[in-house]
């Protein structure tokens, strides 16, 4: 059986934190695949006078120098800045995005992999139908057909 692939869904300082501890992890389990892909909007920073997509800068540093300045994450975390791209072989997608952007997440994010799981780590919780507050783990299942 192949190695489960891995995406985090989210980059900022939670979803930075969340991925050193899910990279750590990927790579001493082999029933996972040890590179850990996360979704990283596409943003150009200045950092040191420098101005650059932050994706980038993220790639060559491995610091995300908007959202958790100063901390370098493992070397086999890899900044997609394609939501297409980032989820589309995963077999478990971290959710780590602020609530709101929820939606139109998955809206823009395709088809996923047959079989692929979600994992909720977001928090906050959503309107959904009929004015009624759910949890973001309720609008995954629901639009992505997710357990």
């Amino acid at each position: 059986m192949a190695p489960k692939r891995v995406t985090v869904v989210g980059s900022g300082n939670w979803g930075m934190a969340i991925a050193t501890i899910i990279a750590t992890n990927t790579e001493r389990h082999p029933e996972f695949e040890k590179d850990l892909t996360v979704w990283m909007f596409d943003e150009e920073i200045e950092h040191k006078g420098v101005k650059r997509k932050l994706s980038v800068h993220f790639n060559e540093t491995k610091e995300n120098v908007k959202y958790l300045p100063g901390v370098t994450l493992p070397r086999h975390v890899i900044a997609e800045p394609d939501i297409k791209k980032a989820v589309g072989n995963a077999d478990i997608l971290i959710w780590v995005l602020p609530h709101q952007f929820v939606p139109k997440t998955i809206e823009n994010m395709g088809p996923v992999k047959e079989g692929a799981v979600s994992v909720s780590l977001i928090k906050g919780g959503l309107e959904l139908e009929g004015g009624k507050l759910g949890l973001c783990s309720d609008l995954l299942r629901k639009l992505l057909k997710h357990e």
